[in-house]
C-alpha cells in the first residue's frame, strides 16, 4: 500500500474511541533515508502542552482514506510525556520544502518539479516522488515517478539531482485508466476518485 501525502492535508487524527486529536498539515522527510519520520500536526484544543510536537508516522495504527487513527494510550499522553523531535540535520518539511522542488539531471538540466510524495504508511518509507515534467522540455511527457535511489542527491534542499546512474529510477506514471480497468475486473464497478485508484496502485507489482 502507498499513500499520497498531498491528499492527506487536513486529514483528522482520532483515537480508537473517536476522540479527535487534531489534523495533519505536513510531514517531516529524512532525505537521506527517503523516509517520512513524522507528521506535522495541528493539535486540537484539548492538547494543551507541547503543541509543536510532531506525530511519529509509526504511531498511526490505522490509516483510511478519511481518518488517521492513533491508540487511545497515545491520545491520553499526547502533549504530556512523549519526547520525539525532528530536529535532526537535513530533515525537511515534505509539502513546504520538497513539493515544487526542482528535479535535475546529472548535467543540471531540468527534468521537472516534485508534485507529491508517495509513501508506505507502515514505516514512512518513500515509494516514489511524483514529478511533473518541466514546461520547457522539447518533448514533454506525462507525470513521472522517481523511486528512491542511493545516487539521488538532495542538493542544499533546493533540488533533487538524478545522475545517469539513477536514470532507471525515473519512470512514467501508470495511467489511471489502466487502474480503473483493473478495478472493474476485481469487482469495483464505479471507482470513486483518486483514493480508490491510489489504493489499487498499492497492489503487489503495481509499480513494475
Amino acid at each position: 500500500m502507498q499513500r499520497s501525502l498531498a491528499s492527506m492535508v487536513g486529514m483528522p487524527i482520532e483515537t480508537r474511541l473517536g476522540v479527535r486529536m487534531g489534523e495533519i498539515r505536513d510531514a517531516f522527510l529524512d532525505p537521506t533515508e527517503h523516509r517520512l519520520v513524522a507528521f506535522d500536526v495541528e493539535w486540537g484544543p484539548d492538547v494543551v502542552l507541547n503543541r509543536d510536537e510532531p506525530l511519529p508516522v509509526t504511531d498511526v495504527v490505522e490509516l483510511t482514506a478519511d481518518i488517521a487513527t492513533v491508540s487511545d494510550e497515545i491520545g491520553t499522553s499526547r502533549g504530556l510525556d512523549r519526547d520525539f523531535t525532528v530536529d535532526g540535520e537535513g530533515v525537511l518539511r515534505a509539502l513546504d520544502q520538497v513539493v515544487d522542488m526542482r528535479v535535475l539531471d546529472g548535467k543540471d538540466q531540468p527534468i521537472g518539479v516534485v508534485a507529491d510524495v508517495l509513501f508506505d504508511p507502515q514505516d514512512g518509507s518513500v515509494r516514489f516522488y511524483e514529478v511533473m515534467p518541466h514546461a520547457d522540455l522539447s518533448e514533454p511527457t506525462d507525470a513521472m515517478l522517481l523511486a528512491p535511489h542511493r545516487a539521488i542527491e538532495f542538493r542544499d534542499a533546493e533540488a533533487i539531482v538524478v545522475p545517469d546512474a539513477a536514470r532507471s529510477a525515473l519512470r512514467a506514471k501508470p495511467s489511471p485508466r489502466i487502474d480503473i480497468a483493473i478495478m472493474r475486473q476485481v469487482g469495483i464497478e464505479e471507482p470513486q476518485g483518486d483514493e480508490d485508484i491510489e489504493v489499487l496502485r498499492g497492489r503487489p507489482g503495481a509499480e513494475s
